[in-house]
């Protein structure tokens, strides 16, 4: 049986391999911070991040971001329940804000439609505070 270890080419000099691992890989709702602290002085520390991009590395710290840094930073929803609502829906604008994130206009839209009708349909405002 061979065992197919997909291992960054950078490794050598990375300053990782020269702290303990667990840092990196911490249990839910623990701090990242030591080891965004220890690729802050990487030479390879882009390296790694495109390295984790390209892999599309869910688990861990790679060139000082987190999974959902990385995700954000591909414009990915960092939640299951935003990976579930659909842009051009007033559920996709709310996930948007939710990320505080700037909305797309079919998203926006949507919810002005999806206000409009809840307005006549209740004679209320707004369904909710904040909503637009």
């Amino acid at each position: 049986m061979t065992l197919n270890l997909d291992v960054p080419a950078f490794d050598g000099p990375a300053l990782c391999a020269e702290t303990d691992p667990d840092s990196f890989f911490p249990d839910k709702g623990h701090s990242v911070a030591a080891a965004k602290k220890v690729c802050g002085g990487c030479p390879v520390k882009d390296e790694c991040l495109q390295w984790a991009l390209d892999r599309d590395e869910r688990f861990g710290v790679w060139g000082g971001l987190s999974e959902r840094e990385r995700r954000r930073l591909h414009g990915k929803p960092t939640t299951k329940r935003a990976r579930q609502a659909e842009c051009g829906t007033a559920s996709g604008y709310r996930a948007h804000k939710r990320l505080g994130e700037e909305s797309c206009e079919a998203c926006s839209e949507a919810n002005r439609t999806y206000n409009r009708e809840w307005q006549h349909r209740t004679g209320r405002r707004t369904p909710q505070a904040g909503a637009a």
